[in-house]
C-alpha cells in the first residue's frame, strides 16, 4: 500500500494538492475499513510527534508503514498572502492576521517537528510550493513515484 502524508504549513496547499494526489493514486483520506484502494492520504496530520509514533505503530502493525512525508515549502509571507486571500473569498473568518500568526507559532512550536522525526526514519521528501498548482503537482508526483 501507498500510505503518504502531505505535510506543511497553514496556507501551502496541502489540501488543493490532496485532491489531485487521491484521484491520480486512488488513495484515501485517514481510514482503514476501505476495500479496493491503494493507500491512504494523511492531509495535514500527523501534528505532532506524538500522534506520528502512533500512526507509525498503526501502520506498521498492519504492515503497510508510511511510505513519504512529502513537505511542502512555502514562504511565511507568502503563506499569509494566501490564508487571507482564502478568507476573503471563502468568507473564512478564522484567517484573519491574529489567527494566522496563532496559528503559524502553533505550527513552529509542535508541528514542525514532525518532518524532523521523519527525516530520521528516511521518509522525509521536500517540495517547493511557492509555484502554480500544477507545478507542484509535478514536484509531488516525482516523489510519490521514488517511493511506490
Amino acid at each position: 500500500m501507498l500510505n503518504i502524508a502531505l505535510f506543511g504549513p497553514p496556507g501551502a496547499g496541502k489540501g488543493t494538492q490532496a485532491k489531485k494526489i487521491v484521484e491520480k493514486y486512488n488513495l484515501v483520506h485517514l481510514s482503514t475499513a476501505w476495500k479496493g484502494v491503494d493507500g491512504f492520504l494523511f492531509d495535514g496530520f500527523p501534528r505532532t510527534v506524538a500522534q506520528a509514533e502512533i500512526l507509525d505503530r498503526m501502520l506498521e502493525a498492519e504492515g503497510t508503514p508510511l511510505r513519504a512525508l512529502i513537505c511542502i515549502h512555502v514562504p511565511f509571507e507568502e503563506l499569509k498572502r494566501r490564508m487571507l486571500e482564502r478568507a476573503k473569498i471563502e468568507g473564512r473568518a478564522d484567517d484573519n492576521e491574529e489567527v494566522i500568526q496563532k496559528r503559524f507559532r502553533e505550527y513552529n512550536d509542535k508541528t514542525v517537528h514532525v518532518a524532523n522525526y521523519y527525516k530520521n526514519k528516511g521518509v522525509h521528501v521536500d517540495v517547493e510550493g511557492n509555484c502554480p498548482v500544477e507545478e507542484v503537482f509535478g514536484s509531488i508526483t516525482k516523489a510519490i513515484e521514488g517511493v511506490k
